[in-house]
């Protein structure tokens, strides 16, 4: 049995660790106060602070982790889905597809003032990849956010229509994994049923040209599940756009934060336990938006083009961009 003063020591250690735990968490809640402290005009301006105060900086930063398939099947079909949309859309915002006055008004930096030049679709394999990186955490942010308790994200605010085309999401690709497993079960039967029906009498020829005729048989089988499979993603694929859609059609109006994609972005803006990331740093993820926005709105939608003024045809559109233009200056 331990002694008195073993106990003591025991239960000074374990109130120690306790403590320390707490300040540890302590230390990792965003304060609204860091604010005031802060000389960098580049955090005063975006004024990620405010809106991250209270907000535990390592649980926060999970909502913008790369997916792991095995992990979150769901999330990780969504991030392909949108590969793909971004490839889509890459190979029809060109002119000949869309026409030249919808690049031009893809490539509008602010609202009301014109451009001279079109918008350029063509970006190195590098660029494409980082700016599609920043898209899938921003998606990733709002659907682990969401699956998550109010107290424990940013407040951000969504609409009656992103709810909806979120849930929509969700649904289809439920649906495309429900149809693939039915089809992986219904392979493994078809299987057991050969396997049981096999006999190895018969002639050469017979057994050779059974062969052949079953190798034929399992090739076509391939080809029209992939057909189907690919019929689904592409399904997912609209859905996904759809979903961005409602995502930049939010009004900002006072309060810029409650857009999930502006929220998403000041979780991007957390640089490790303490720090921020700085202007010349981040700007480039506006850019990643802009862009590929712009890419998008001469992408395809239910097989048809759909121009920049899709995404950015009215006020409310627009405002992201506006929005995002003066902070991406910052790190020019």
């Amino acid at each position: 049995m331990a002694s008195r003063t073993d106990q003591f020591k025991a239960a000074k250690q374990e109130m120690q660790r306790a403590f320390e735990k707490a300040k540890e968490e302590e230390n990792r809640q965003i304060k609204e106060t860091d604010e005031a402290k802060e000389p960098s005009p580049w955090l005063r301006r975006v004024g990620c602070i405010p809106h991250l105060a209270g907000v535990d900086r390592k649980e926060v930063r999970e909502f913008v982790e790369p997916v792991d398939e095995k992990e979150e099947p769901h999330l990780a079909i969504m991030c392909t889905a949108f590969e793909w949309l971004i490839q889509d859309a890459q190979h029809h915002a060109v002119r000949d597809v869309v026409g030249i006055h919808t690049l031009f008004e893809a490539n509008k930096k602010e609202v009301e003032k014109e451009t001279n030049m079109p918008f350029d679709s063509w970006m190195d394999i590098t660029t494409i990849e980082r700016y599609v990186e920043v898209w899938k955490q921003l998606l990733l942010f709002v659907f682990r956010a969401e699956d998550d308790e109010p107290e424990f994200r940013p407040p951000y605010v969504l609409t009656d229509a992103q709810q909806s085309a979120m849930q929509t999401v969700r649904d289809k690709i439920g649906a495309s994994q429900e149809w693939k497993q039915e089809q992986e079960k219904s392979a493994e039967g078809e299987d057991r049923d050969e396997d049981e029906g096999f006999d190895d009498g018969g002639d050469d020829e017979g057994a050779e040209e059974g062969v052949e005729w079953a190798g034929e048989e399992v090739d076509e089988g391939f080809e029209d599940e992939m057909s189907e499979e690919t019929k689904w993603m592409r399904q997912i694929q609209r859905e996904v756009l759809r979903f961005c859609i409602t995502l930049l059609d939010h009004a900002l109006q006072d309060n810029e934060y409650q857009s999930p994609i502006i929220s998403g972005l000041a979780v991007l803006m957390i640089k490790g336990d303490k720090g921020w990331h700085d202007a010349e740093d981040f700007t480039t993820k506006y850019s990643a938006v802009i862009k590929l926005v712009a890419a998008r709105g001469g992408g395809v939608m239910t097989g048809k083009v759909v121009s920049s003024a899709f995404l950015w045809g009215d006020a409310e559109k627009k405002e992201h961009r506006q929005w995002t233009g003066p902070e991406r200056g910052w790190g020019v």
